[in-house]
């Protein structure tokens, strides 16, 4: 078929041909890596934005307001259903995971586990590098020993929604799931906030420092196998 459309066509215009092919094929490469080098270039610049903030001040006094203002509407029942959502992060993680172990897509799980398991490395030692303690508004419900800053639900929930973006992102309904996922990142924040462990900033630095991290590693693997048969990953 190559010697015959050869023979068809001159040999400068299949030529042409393949060079535009290379052009564009080249250039839709680097705006691939740019997307993600941006991206983590934006994050940790707001992530180190948020760690000088914190330094200056902590807490900001409109953070103490926001927490306050929630606590206002708690509830037995909201206390018990805040509990649960922190929870499903973790729970969401390893269900992922294990399912797909089940479908032996090796890359993509490897993927998933390094934007998950790494990044909660990341933040155990940011918690202890950085030392900020959580907010002492009220007496809580669900203690916790460890330090606040960054959030490690919020981080943990940014790296998982944002992997699974990147990982099934050739997929149909795309920005279903993209507004899926922000509305879990959104609630498991809020959840943190409402129990009172942690400030908005604790928030927001989890979130760059797991946007950051999933971007550099989805560079690295780049090209992964077909997310579960269903299109190109990574």
């Amino acid at each position: 078929m190559k010697n015959l459309a050869r023979a068809e066509f001159p040999h400068s215009l299949i030529h042409r041909r393949d060079v535009s092919h290379n052009f564009w094929r080249e250039y839709g490469l680097r705006l691939f890596n740019a997307r993600y080098v941006w991206g983590i270039l934006a994050s940790l610049g707001v992530f180190f934005l948020l760690v000088a903030l914190t330094n200056v001040n902590r807490p900001w006094s409109f953070e103490s307001s926001i927490l306050l203002y929630l606590h206002a509407y708690a509830t037995s029942s909201l206390d018990r259903l805040a509990v649960l959502i922190s929870a499903s992060v973790a729970v969401a993680s390893v269900a992922i995971l294990v399912y797909l172990i089940y479908r032996r897509s090796w890359r993509v799980t490897a993927f998933l586990l390094a934007s998950t398991a790494g990044v909660e490395v990341i933040t155990r030692i940011a918690k202890v590098f950085f030392h900020h303690s959580r907010p002492q508004l009220w007496d809580v419900i669900s203690h916790q020993t460890s330090f606040a800053f960054p959030s490690g639900h919020a981080t943990q929930s940014m790296a998982l929604v944002l992997a699974l973006i990147v990982i099934f992102y050739s997929r149909p309904h795309r920005l279903v799931q993209i507004l899926a996922g922000a509305l879990f990142i959104i609630v498991v924040a809020f959840s943190r906030m409402y129990l009172g462990l942690h400030f908005p900033t604790d928030i927001l630095a989890g979130w760059a420092l797991a946007m950051a991290w999933v971007c550099m590693l989805a560079l690295i693997f780049k090209k992964a196998e077909p997310a579960l048969g269903m299109g190109r990953a990574i």
